[in-house]
């Protein structure tokens, strides 16, 4: 089982749990899954979880109780589509380069505070590229620029970018090789996309 089937698998149970109001500890959760190794992967996945806004947790000596928050239930109730079977992708076309299928309904993202600076730089170098672009109208421009802005106010503030604002990133410069190229990178940094 990966380690995306685990943690999918983990917050499902933890979901079951909760709407049954009931409780069983990580490693309880991990035992009944069939997937328990170690006390440190358990850990491993709590802090994920928890670093995610999934779970809240407290380790004792003995287990890892841990509840679902509603950003949890919310990742079970509405999974991304790559959580789903049918693996639906969006696909964007880019100028001057080959078709690239990009999952456009992957779960909000969150920035890690190590990555703040280059997130920033990414984001800088965007709206430098945006005030050359000439094959945009007036509306279209500011819409790129509130979106862009949007990412960076969240970034700067450590704060969840939500998909829809990179969904709307990635659609709108799909024409314009450099920003969209640019706009990739912005969403693979964040881990909206696979690196």
């Amino acid at each position: 089982m990966t380690e995306k089937q685990k943690f999918d698998a983990v917050l499902k149970k933890l979901y079951e749990l909760h709407k049954a109001k009931q409780t069983q500890s990580l490693e309880e959760i991990f035992e009944s899954l069939g997937i328990y190794e170690n006390r440190q992967e358990v850990w491993d996945m709590a802090e994920r979880l928890k670093k995610g806004g999934f779970i809240i947790y407290c380790f004792t000596d003995a287990e890892t109780d841990c509840h679902i928050t509603s950003e949890g239930r919310d990742y079970v109730e509405d999974p991304p589509v790559a959580n789903n079977s049918s693996n639906n992708f969006g696909s964007i076309s880019i100028s001057n380069s080959a078709n690239v299928a990009l999952n456009l309904a992957s779960s909000d993202v969150v920035t890690n505070q190590i990555y703040q600076s280059e997130a920033q730089k990414l984001i800088d170098q965007f709206k430098r590229e945006l005030e050359k672009v000439s094959a945009l109208n007036r509306e279209e421009l500011e819409d790129l620029k509130e979106c862009i802005d949007d990412i960076e106010s969240r970034v700067r503030d450590q704060k969840k970018v939500p998909k829809f604002a990179l969904d709307t990133l990635l659609s709108r410069t799909g024409n314009l090789a450099t920003l969209s190229s640019l706009a990739i990178e912005i969403a693979m940094f964040l881990g909206y996309l696979p690196k």
